[in-house]
């Protein structure tokens, strides 16, 4: 009942907790790979952040933020012995775009932080490929994509009223999330052509390629010395 309270208010923005939501799934399938005190730091982050939109807090300024970058890195260097390569390179990703959520300031910002977000999503299919996952990730493809458009279309600073009504803004935020699916509903089909005949046409004209203990597309191509384009495709379950 709280949160309904809060967000009748003309400076909280909804888009912003479902940027948030959106986040949190992304990173989600990343917890099993983590180091358990990067993923609590990030699940804190997120949550600071949220109760900050809330006007619960306040957030850090730039000499704590500066600290806690330092922290960070120093902590994924002591866990990995590394920053370079899958494993380092994911998790210093994921603890900076954390940490990018207490510097927004302008649209920009946040552009960058979705578009860092949607990155994260290709990395989760590096380490896991499973049905669950995909659906986790489709799933937050929506809620960033609604943040995306409810940011863009700030219904509260052309309505006069506060606080404003519930009713506005849960149709305000219904349509934006409508819109998200359509336009996800539309390129999924495009993305299915991609993910059959890309590593085939590849492999093609490309050579063979080393797939055997990668993620697996939806058709695998066998390749032998002798043969170049005479391949045999074998059938394979998507995400196997």
């Amino acid at each position: 009942m709280i949160l309904l309270n809060k967000l009748q208010n003309q400076n909280v923005q909804p888009a912003a907790l479902i940027l948030l939501l959106g986040l949190f799934l992304v990173l989600l399938p990343h917890f099993l790979h983590l180091p358990l005190w990067l993923s609590l730091v990030m699940i804190v982050l997120i949550f600071w952040r949220g109760a900050y939109e809330l006007q619960l807090c306040q957030i850090p300024n730039k000499t704590i933020l500066f600290l806690f970058t330092i922290m960070l890195l120093t902590g994924i260097v002591f866990s990995y012995h590394t920053l370079i390569g899958r494993n380092a390179g994911s998790a210093m990703l994921l603890g900076l775009l954390c940490l990018k959520l207490f510097e927004i300031k302008s649209f920009r910002d946040i552009a960058v932080i979705i578009n860092l977000a949607l990155f994260s999503i290709v990395i989760n299919f590096l380490f896991n490929q499973s049905i669950p996952v995909a659906f986790t990730m489709l799933l937050a493809l929506v809620f960033l994509f609604t943040a995306l458009i409810s940011f863009q279309h700030d219904y509260k600073k052309l309505t006069k009223i506060n606080p404003i009504p519930l009713k506005l803004v849960r149709a305000n935020e219904k349509q934006h999330f409508k819109l998200a699916f359509k336009m996800l509903s539309q390129a999924i089909p495009f993305a299915i052509v991609l993910f059959i005949f890309f590593p085939v046409l590849m492999a093609l004209y490309g050579g063979c390629p080393k797939m055997l203990f990668q993620a697996k597309p939806g058709y695998l191509i066998k390749c032998h010395p002798d043969v170049s384009v005479n391949s045999v495709i074998i059938p394979l379950l998507p995400f196997g």
